[in-house]
């Protein structure tokens, strides 16, 4: 919303921007409260908000995006141009010990929410028959529940250091959204922990395929359950090396850096 600030005619003005609004340019149509009873005037509202979008974004003198998948979003929705400054990743491998425990368990780390497809990875991995653990809450916690075998184990929201511990001993992400970023993968990464993601998004920008994770194509069962299978055959052959290579990238340091650039 900053991006829509009415400035004075000599301040400079530098937004941020994670997304252009989905719900107005690409998902009103699966919107959750827009999807049942969408008539008239909600395409009217529709309307009204993606001028005032538009026109809003039009407002900074500089617009930077949190990726390039934002940028070409952004190309696209608001045609002007945008620079991609990534954000910056808060967990290092140097903030914490190595793992204690022995890496046996998938990770989930999302909030349950519809938007996110959990429904889809329980049941490629009732299927799989492999552990996994689910972090976060949200609305669908008690459908996710009821849908899970009991080799699927839900923790709840987490505070940072229970979250850390549980990317390092974890033996995959698994990521099942399209992100306009991916935080979370590149978390796992800066901490040695390979990604299986969903591959439109972001997550091409942080994911390195066969060296540093797998991704999939389709929001499936089974497309998820053959991206963990690829995952088994090359678990020993991913590049810890590359994955620390991931906190360089996504700096808190190299992040302010560009933001002084553009402020300076």
């Amino acid at each position: 919303w900053m991006k829509g600030l009415v400035t004075r005619l000599h301040t400079r003005h530098i937004a941020y921007l994670h997304s252009p609004m989905r719900y107005v340019w690409d998902t009103f149509h699966s919107h959750p409260k827009l999807r049942s009873g969408f008539h008239f005037f909600k395409r009217l509202l529709l309307g009204y908000l993606r001028l005032w979008d538009k026109e809003a974004a039009d407002r900074p003198d500089v617009l930077l995006v949190n990726s390039e998948y934002t940028r070409e979003r952004v190309t696209k929705y608001y045609r002007r141009e945008s620079e991609v400054v990534y954000p910056p990743v808060t967990f290092k491998q140097n903030d914490t010990s190595p793992a204690t425990n022995p890496k046996i368990s998938f990770l989930v780390v999302a909030r349950l929410t519809p938007a996110k497809h959990i429904d889809v990875v329980i049941e490629a991995f009732n299927k799989l028959a492999l552990p996994l653990t689910i972090v976060g809450a949200g609305p669908e916690a008690k459908r996710l529940r009821q849908l899970a075998a009991p080799n699927v184990v839900f923790v709840g929201k987490l505070d940072d250091t229970e979250l850390l511990t549980r990317y390092k001993e974890a033996r995959a992400l698994i990521q099942s959204s399209e992100e306009d970023f991916g935080l979370v993968a590149a978390e796992a990464l800066c901490l040695e922990t390979p990604v299986i993601a969903y591959r439109p998004g972001a997550v091409r920008e942080v994911v390195v395929e066969g060296k540093t994770g797998e991704l999939f194509d389709d929001l499936a069962p089974e497309s998820i359950a053959d991206g963990v299978r690829r995952f088994i055959e090359r678990e020993k052959e991913y590049d810890e090396s590359l994955m620390l290579a991931t906190g360089e990238k996504f700096s808190r340091e190299r992040f302010e850096q560009l933001i002084r650039a553009h402020v300076d």
